[in-house]
């Protein structure tokens, strides 16, 4: 049953593990801020960043599907990205108004620095888990992740979003 239909001590958990992921990624985001503290990029501009970096020649539109946001809300991102010199942009020989994104080599530097803070953070608030336990709560994070995709609709979330592996090394 539905957290929100339901009264009592289910809700009352429901509400108190969404609060404690809030307050995790909320945290997540500190520490990245704090160990990348000299980039111009913004936390919330990372993801855009990495996602290209795994995706070369991707465009603005796929980009804003596979972060599962809106297009203007990309295109106002990667023009600061490429103000920042972290990204180009292509315009598509067919259709003048797509443009092909790539990174930099100063926006993979950065993409990476991220990365390792993300990896750093990570691996600290995952301390003393067993390799089962793991497992465990990869699982259930994967069941949430399922469930929320059917309430919003989704057809399927981005396992994994992107990894920063770079095609061209």
């Amino acid at each position: 049953m539905s957290c929100i239909i339901e009264e009592g001590t289910r809700r009352t958990s429901c509400t108190k593990i969404g609060m404690r992921i809030h307050h995790l990624m909320h945290m997540r985001k500190i520490y990245v801020q704090d160990h990348t503290g000299g980039e111009e990029a913004y936390p919330g501009q990372y993801p855009i960043l990495a996602y290209v970096a795994d995706h070369e020649g991707c465009t603005q539109v796929e980009v804003a599907d596979a972060m599962m946001t809106s297009a203007s809300s990309v295109a106002l991102s990667t023009k600061r990205l490429q103000k920042m010199g972290l990204l180009e942009k292509q315009v598509d020989e067919n259709n003048l108004r797509c443009k092909h994104l790539s990174v930099t080599e100063e926006g993979w530097q950065t993409a990476k620095r991220f990365h390792e803070a993300h990896l750093l953070f990570d691996e600290a608030s995952l301390q003393g888990f067993t390799d089962e336990e793991l497992e465990l709560l990869a699982s259930f994070l994967e069941r949430m992740l399922n469930n929320g995709q059917k309430e919003l609709g989704v057809d399927n979330w981005k396992e994994p979003l992107f990894s920063l592996k770079r095609k061209k090394e």
